[in-house]
């Protein structure tokens, strides 16, 4: 559990059966909840993803790792209080290369030279109904764009109804719109379909991230609620 001196106004995490967490109406709290499915196909294999890269780490050359490790000291991550943090070597490691694998490109062993998250300008997503498409607005002058081995790699959530202005999670991997140095990709994008079912005028909530090619990835973006047209 994570408190600040403000107590409520900053709790963060679960103590006793109790959880502490803020929403856009402010602080809560809330009884713990154990999920009904622990050992969804989802959740099996974003631990596979975890556990191999944790294991492909052991295998990297002692200047890969200090690569990551430099690049780790120098790019801090932000946690959920809004709290610069930085990370260890590994951890960076796992954290760029899971959203790669995901996206289905190999992972990047070396460590990036260029001390800075990917800079992804803001993206919009239209979901449509109709045969359960994704419409995704973004900056044609983004730098995945024209890069092979990168992209933009798009969570959502299943439907919700329209009365719901605030979604934690779970978000499930919808899909990549790949980056291309010889055909970019232009904007807006319709290559992405669904994974879940979706109805017109219920909403979801959406995820963006880029990933670059040496391994780098952006701050994620939430996106939502976006109305399913």
């Amino acid at each position: 559990m994570k408190v600040r001196f403000s107590i409520l106004a900053a709790a963060s995490g679960s103590f006793g059966g109790v959880v502490a967490s803020h929403n856009r109406g402010g602080p809560y709290l809330r009884a713990r909840v154990v999920p009904t499915n622990p050992s969804s196909s989802a959740q099996v294999e974003i631990r596979t993803i975890f556990g191999n890269l944790a294991s492909a780490w052991q295998t990297l050359t002692q200047d890969q790792r200090d690569a990551w490790t430099t690049y780790a000291i120098n790019v801090p991550v932000t946690d959920s209080m809004g709290d610069p943090l930085t990370l260890t070597g590994q951890q960076m490691y796992v954290r760029c290369n899971t959203a790669r694998v995901q996206a289905g490109l190999a992972r990047v062993d070396p460590g990036p030279t260029v001390f800075a998250l990917d800079s992804l300008s803001p993206v919009k997503i239209d979901p449509t109904a109709a045969a359960d498409l994704y419409s995704v607005v973004f900056e044609a002058t983004d730098d995945w764009v024209a890069e092979d081995d990168a992209g933009l790699l798009i969570f959502g959530s299943r439907e919700l109804a329209d009365t719901i202005n605030f979604f934690k999670g779970p978000y499930r991997n919808q899909g990549i719109i790949a980056g291309d140095v010889t055909t970019p990709p232009t904007s807006p994008d319709v290559s992405i379909t669904s994974v879940f079912a979706l109805t017109e005028g219920n909403v979801i909530f959406n995820r963006a991230v880029s990933v670059r090619a040496d391994g780098r990835i952006s701050a994620v973006q939430l996106l939502g609620p976006n109305v399913i047209l």
